[in-house]
Order: C-alpha cells, then sequence, then structure tokens
C-alpha cells in the first residue's frame, strides 16, 4: 500500500467515480476542489482494514476504485454490506467525539481517498455549508445501514439473500444481455457474513434460486431474472 497527497495522482477513472456521487456533485466547486486537494490517495492490493486501530473518527473517505465492506467494530462483525467505488462515507460516531463505530476493509485491489482530522475541521471552517453537507452523509449512511439491520431481524431468509443480491445488483450490477452480472467477487462465505446465516444455508438458497432460473452461481453473480429476484 502506498500512501500519498497528490490528488493528480488519482486516474481519469478514478476521479470521475469520485465527481459521479450525488452528494459530492451537489456540493459547490471549490469545497469538492478542496477536498480532493487535500485528500490522501491509499492503494490497497489486499483485504486490510480502511483506518488505524484507535483512530480519530473525523474523518471524510471515498471509495475511488474497488469496494469496501462496512461491518460493525462492536460487537466485531463481518461486512454487513460493499460502497462502491464513487461512494463518500464518514462514521456515524463523527459528531459525537466517541470511537469507531464501523470497521471499514477493502475488498480486493482498492483505492481509497481521505480527508482526515485537523485538515477536514479546517476545510468545515472555511466552507460554512460543509458541516450540513456532513451531516446529510451521516444521516444517509446510518439510514442505510439501519435498513440492513432491521432486514436481518425482520426477514426470513430467502427475502433477506433476494434483497442483499438487489442491493448489490444496484451497487456493483452490469447489464449483459437481459440480465445483470454483479461485478464483485464474493464467496458464499461473505455472502453468508452478510445476512448472517451459515455458508450451508446460503448455499442451498442458491441452489433453488438457479433452479427456478432467477441466477446462475460463478464467480461473478449473474441475475438472470432481476424481475422475479425483485419479487421475493
Amino acid at each position: 500500500m502506498t500512501r500519498v497527497r497528490d490528488e493528480p495522482l488519482l486516474t481519469e477513472a478514478e476521479r470521475g467515480a469520485l465527481h459521479r456521487d450525488p452528494w459530492f456533485a451537489a456540493l459547490p466547486m471549490l469545497v469538492r476542489h478542496d477536498i480532493l486537494c487535500h485528500c490522501t490517495v491509499q492503494r490497497h492490493r489486499v483485504r486490510e482494514p480502511v483506518h488505524a486501530e484507535g483512530e480519530s473518527s473525523m474523518r471524510l473517505d471515498a471509495v475511488a476504485a474497488g469496494a469496501v465492506g462496512i461491518g460493525l467494530r462492536r460487537p466485531a462483525m463481518p461486512a454487513l454490506e460493499y460502497l462502491p467505488a464513487g461512494t463518500w462515507f464518514v462514521d456515524p460516531s463523527m459528531f459525537g467525539g466517541r470511537e469507531r463505530l464501523h470497521a471499514a476493509a477493502v475488498h480486493g485491489r482498492t483505492t481509497v481517498v481521505s480527508v482526515r482530522g485537523e485538515m477536514l475541521a479546517s476545510l468545515v471552517r472555511k466552507h460554512r455549508c460543509l458541516e450540513p453537507a456532513l451531516l446529510q452523509l451521516n444521516h444517509d449512511r446510518v439510514a442505510a445501514q439501519f435498513e440492513v439491520l432491521e432486514e436481518l431481524t425482520s426477514l426470513p431468509l430467502e427475502a433477506r439473500l433476494a434483497r442483499c443480491i438487489r442491493r448489490l445488483c444496484d451497487r456493483f450490477g452490469k447489464p449483459e444481455a437481459g440480465a445483470i452480472r454483479i461485478a464483485l467477487p464474493l464467496k458464499q462465505d461473505a455472502l453468508a457474513d452478510m445476512i448472517r446465516v451459515s455458508r450451508q444455508r446460503v448455499n442451498l438458497q442458491l441452489k433453488r434460486l438457479e433452479g427456478a432460473g432467477i441466477i446462475e452461481v460463478s464467480r461473478e453473480l449473474l441475475v438472470v431474472q432481476p424481475e422475479a429476484l425483485a419479487q421475493l
């Protein structure tokens, strides 16, 4: 992993992904410029945590390429969801001065950009619109994870798996001859962790969906019938 402080070292595709995010795109141009000029670029080639142990939660991150898995720190949990390239995110504890609530780890080769600590505080003081924007980003992140946690406690296995696959389609889906290929290689163990069941139970459910012609199981999951999946 290398760490640099020069935004031009981002590739054109990485910069494009960051600018396409609706939250970031809604910021004034000068704010976007200052954020990218003061960011740290981290290039990860293996599965690594995004944040160091004990690091301040006063930090703005974005996935420039690849994917980042988000789980809970306490109790320690594997990733509940994966964020695709172009996603900006903060920890829910950012404005409370508490320890981090989330654990973030890269999934495969991933580029993460960050504005940390005092630099982020300095930008918030400089740009009055940035604090409410960060509060909104924080709210959206909490709401998204609350939805996932609610599904885990209220839905049967088939519905949980279907919603999990649909969420992956929305974030990582690539159209392919009327189907949708999820461009995120996930082992069945990781999929099982996301819906909090055993690998065996997920494997059985995937076989049922494949037998019904709804999906095809391979290194990258193929959703053959998105409409049928949406009805589960």
